[in-house]
């Protein structure tokens, strides 16, 4: 019997693992958007027109809104693991 739950005791741990990483990925992905967004806004303030480079890597608000929701199917956004 203690052999079962060591091997659901190394599942477990598994997966905590496998979606501290989602989590972490999701978290990152969010800040590089919001870190885009803040040197979009800058240089859109620097300049009149963007050129067509710049706009086909350009990131939304609401790319960042959908992040948000993914992040949240994985844990709740007052966790600790969320805020960097």
């Amino acid at each position: 019997m203690v052999h079962c739950n060591i091997g659901l005791v190394s599942v477990s741990s598994d997966m905590d693992k496998q979606k501290t990483s989602v989590i972490d990925a999701y978290v990152r992905l969010g800040c590089a958007q919001s870190d885009m967004l803040l040197e979009q806004a800058k240089s859109e303030s620097l300049e009149s027109s963007a050129d067509s480079t710049a706009e086909s890597t350009s990131v939304t608000v609401e790319d960042v809104e959908e992040t948000v929701k993914s992040l949240q199917k994985w844990v709740e956004l007052t966790d600790s693991k969320v805020w960097v």
